[in-house]
C-alpha cells in the first residue's frame, strides 16, 4: 500500500501554491447476517451424486459478514483528480477449489484491499479527452444495471471453468463438463481514454493486468472500445462495444462484439443487448459462445413495474473442439440463490430465464423516508442439460436442464438519510437439476440476509 501511495504521489503533478486541492472522504460500512440452506452449499461443489454424508457442506450455515470501504478523492485544480477505495472484498480468493470457497463465512477477510486508486486528466490541448490510469472498474450498461459482460471490478475470472471436470469420469481433453460456482472479485488495472465526438461518447479501456490475487502468470488482460450514441432527447440511445479478452495462457483470446441500447418514452423504459464470441477459448477450442438480455420497466408513480429476459449460451458436449459457453466478466446478481456471485450458485453461462419485478414504497415512516420493498420471480433453467456428455456415468442420474423458480423478497428500512436496514429473502423450488448434485435428490433451498448500511 505504501509503495502504491508513492507511485501516484510521483505522478502528480506540482501543484502550485494558489491552486486549491479539494479533498473528499466518504466511505460506508455494511454487515449482513446470512442464512443459507444445505441444498444451497451441496450443490455449489457441483459433485455427481452429492457429497458423502457427514460432509460438513450438506448442511446449512449461518453467519455474520462485514464490508468496510474508505473512499478518498481528490480534485487538484482543473485539469487532475485523483481516489483512493479501500475495501474489505466479501468474497476475495487465490484459488479455484470450490471447498476454500465456500467455506469464506468462517474466515471472513478482513484486510483492506485496494478497489480503486486511479489520477485522472482531462487533456487541455485536446477539449472532452479524459485519460484515466491506475486500478479502476469499467462498466457499460447497454440495457442499465445489471450488467451480463463486462463490469470487471465486480466479477470474477471466466477461465476459471476450463479445462477439466469437477467429478468424474474426468474428459481426456475439452472443456468442464459441469457447472462451475466461482465466488471472486479481480483488481483490473490499466488505463481508460474517454472522449466526447459530435455526439457520441467513446472509450478505450486497456487492461494489461487483472488481477486475479495469485501467482502472477494466473492474471489476465481485457481490451476494447465502447461507443454510445444518444437518441433523441430522452435519454435513448445506441451502444456497441468490442474487446479481446486474454487469459493466463497463450492459447486463450476472446473476441466479443456486443450491440444494445436503451429506449426511454414517458414511464416505460425498454432495453436490450446481445454478444458474440469467436476465437481460442483453450488448445483446439473455438469459441463459439452468445447471449441476449432484454428489459422493459414502466413507473406509476414510485412504483415500478419491471419484465425481463436473460440467454447465456452453454457448451453442447465436453469433448468437442467447440466452445459454446458465453464467457464473460458479469455482475449479474439479480436473484440471491442461483445469480449471486456473494453469497448463491452464481450461475452466469448455460443460462436461461424470465424474471418479473415490482417494487416501490409500501410505508411511509416518517422523515427518513419510507420502507421500500420489491419482489422478484424468475423462471431458469440450464441452456444445456447437464452434465455434458460423456458424464453421467452408469448408475448416476439422467441429465436434466429445470433450475426451478426463484422468488426473492427484498426490504430496506430508511432510519436517517445515512443509515438503513436491510433484508432479503430468497426461496427456490422445482429445480431438478439440483437433485443430481446432492445426495439426498433435493430440488429447493432458501438463502437469506438481514443487516444494516450506514454512510458517511
Amino acid at each position: 500500500m505504501t509503495s502504491l501511495v508513492a507511485i501516484m504521489t510521483a505522478l502528480i503533478p506540482p501543484q502550485q501554491t494558489d491552486t486549491p486541492v479539494v479533498v473528499t472522504v466518504s466511505g460506508e460500512l455494511k454487515v449482513d447476517y446470512l442464512v443459507r440452506g444445505g441444498t444451497l452449499n451441496e450443490a455449489s461443489h457441483w459433485i455427481i451424486g452429492g457429497l458423502p454424508a457427514g460432509s460438513p457442506f450438506n448442511d446449512g450455515d449461518t453467519g455474520t459478514v462485514g464490508k468496510f470501504s474508505l473512499d478518498l478523492s481528490l480534485r487538484m485544480g482543473e485539469d487532475w483528480d485523483a481516489r483512493i477505495l479501500l475495501a474489505n472484498q466479501r468474497v476475495n480468493f487465490d484459488t479455484f477449489t470450490v471447498p476454500e470457497q465456500t467455506k469464506f463465512l468462517a474466515k471472513e477477510p478482513t484486510d483492506l484491499l485496494v478497489e480503486k486508486a486511479w489520477l485522472r486528466r482531462s487533456w487541455s490541448l485536446v477539449p472532452g479527452i479524459e485519460e484515466t490510469l491506475g486500478v479502476q472498474n469499467f462498466a457499460p450498461q447497454p440495457a442499465g444495471s445489471p450488467s451480463i459482460f463486462l463490469d470487471l471490478g465486480h466479477a470474477e475470472s471466466p477461465w476459471g471453468e476450463l479445462p477439466d471436470s469437477t467429478a468424474p469420469p474426468f474428459p481426456t481433453s475439452g472443456t468442464n463438463t459441469l457447472p462451475q460456482t466461482r465466488r471472486d472479485e479481480l483488481q483490473p488495472v490499466g488505463a481508460v481514454f474517454a472522449g466526447y465526438y459530435a455526439q457520441l461518447d467513446w472509450a478505450l479501456f486497456l487492461f494489461p493486468a487483472v488481477v486475479e490475487g495469485g501467482k502472477p502468470s494466473d492474471d489476465e488482460a481485457v481490451y476494447g472500445f465502447h461507443v454510445s450514441v444518444p437518441v433523441g432527447k430522452t435519454g435513448s440511445r445506441v451502444e456497441g462495444i468490442a474487446t479481446a479478452f486474454a487469459g493466463d495462457a497463450t492459447e486463450q483470446l476472446l473476441y466479443t462484439g456486443g450491440i444494445g441500447g436503451m429506449v426511454i418514452v414517458g414511464p416505460l423504459e425498454a432495453g436490450a443487448e446481445g454478444y458474440v464470441q469467436f476465437g481460442e477459448a483453450g488448445t483446439d477450442l473455438d469459441a463459439k459462445g452468445r447471449a441476449l438480455r432484454a428489459r422493459a420497466q414502466v413507473s406509476f408513480g414510485d412504483l415500478a413495474l419491471e419484465a425481463g429476459y436473460v440467454y447465456l449460451s452453454g457448451d453442447e458436449d465436453g469433448l468437442d473442439d467447440e466452445e459454446s459457453r458465453f464467457f464473460s466478466y458479469e455482475n449479474n446478481d439479480e436473484f440471491l440463490i442461483l445469480e449471486s456471485n456473494e453469497f448463491g450458485l452464481d450461475l452466469d453461462n448455460n443460462l436461461r430465464s424470465w424474471r418479473v419485478a415490482v417494487e416501490g414504497p409500501v410505508l411511509d415512516v416518517g422523515a427518513a423516508g419510507a420502507l421500500e420493498a420489491g419482489l422478484r420471480i424468475g423462471g431458469f433453467r440450464f441452456d444445456r442439460e447437464v452434465p455434458l456428455p460423456p458424464d453421467p456415468v452408469l448408475g448416476t442420474p439422467a441429465r436434466e436442464d429445470s433450475l426451478g423458480i426463484e422468488t426473492n423478497l427484498t426490504l430496506r428500512l430508511p432510519l436517517s438519510g445515512a443509515v438503513s436496514l436491510d433484508a432479503s429473502f430468497a426461496f427456490l423450488f422445482g429445480a431438478k437439476a439440483l437433485e443430481i448434485f446432492t445426495r439426498r435428490e433435493e430440488d429447493s433451498t432458501l438463502a437469506g440476509t438481514v443487516g444494516f448500511r450506514a454512510r458517511f
